[in-house]
């Protein structure tokens, strides 16, 4: 389920569900590293904003069968923010 009925709630609409906020915040940071890379040198710039939230195990091919599993990527929410917030710097100073 990504939207749950409101009416359990107590609510008039729909409720988004943790899973849908999980995707749309997913979707926002693919955007954000796809501006940048479209950008002069933000190719690069873009690749050291992955690898700051990426673990080092997975840039050197280490057990590609479980690309994506939770072991992959930090869990802290402000190393998160920290790499959003440099990207968001980065698309807004470099020139196209």
């Amino acid at each position: 389920m990504l939207v749950y009925r409101g009416e359990t709630m107590g609510l008039d609409e729909p409720v988004a569900s943790m899973r849908l906020k999980m995707m749309r915040r997913g979707t926002q940071d693919y955007e954000y590293f796809w501006l940048l890379s479209q950008k002069s040198n933000g190719r690069q710039q873009a690749d050291e904003a992955v690898d700051s939230i990426v673990n080092d195990f997975v840039r050197v091919g280490a057990d590609r069968a479980s690309l994506g599993s939770p072991g992959h990527w930090k869990h802290n929410s402000e190393d998160w923010e920290r790499a959003r917030i440099r990207l968001g710097d980065l698309i807004e100073e470099s020139p196209k």
